[in-house]
């Protein structure tokens, strides 16, 4: 049995993952021979995960990613076996998040470090990132929560 991948390797297989960068790196995703793609983690830890990410987001004053890294982290997550491309739900116990929504929150990180969160988290929310588009701040990117506009 080996412990770090979570299966049960042939002689063959533990060469392979010593010996060859491609196999080790399957294993490492999860998506090695003999391994199993996991069910997302249960409702009540998908819950605890949820609230620790909303705590979070509000600590870094509820910033959104830049548009540029939000794509990104979709592309990386829709690579990624891990996800279940049908509901955009990452399986691992870690995380089980909707990933649309985890990757446009500049506080998230990716629970296999395949992406890092967007800015610091003692930020001020008018701070722009770097890679934002000229004029584009994470606190004006807000698709799912648009801000009312006044004219003065």
């Amino acid at each position: 049995m080996c412990q770090r991948h979570g299966c049960r390797k042939t002689e063959h297989w533990h060469n392979l993952c010593r010996k060859h960068a491609g196999y080790f790196r399957m294993w490492e995703e999860g998506r090695g021979p003999g391994q199993q793609v996991g069910q997302p983690p249960g409702w009540l830890r998908r819950a605890w995960n949820f609230c620790r990410a909303v705590v979070r987001h509000v600590r870094n004053w509820a910033q959104y990613a830049s548009r540029r890294v939000y794509r990104e982290r979709l592309a990386i997550c829709r690579a990624c076996p891990s996800l279940d491309p049908e509901r955009m739900v990452c399986r691992e116990k870690t995380c089980g998040c909707y990933v649309e929504r985890k990757a446009r929150w500049a506080s998230e990180e990716c629970p296999l470090g395949k992406w890092r969160a967007a800015g610091s988290l003692d930020r001020g929310p008018s701070q722009q990132q770097p890679g934002d588009e000229p004029g584009e701040s994470t606190s004006q990117l807000r698709t799912l929560h648009p801000q009312p506009t006044t004219n003065d």
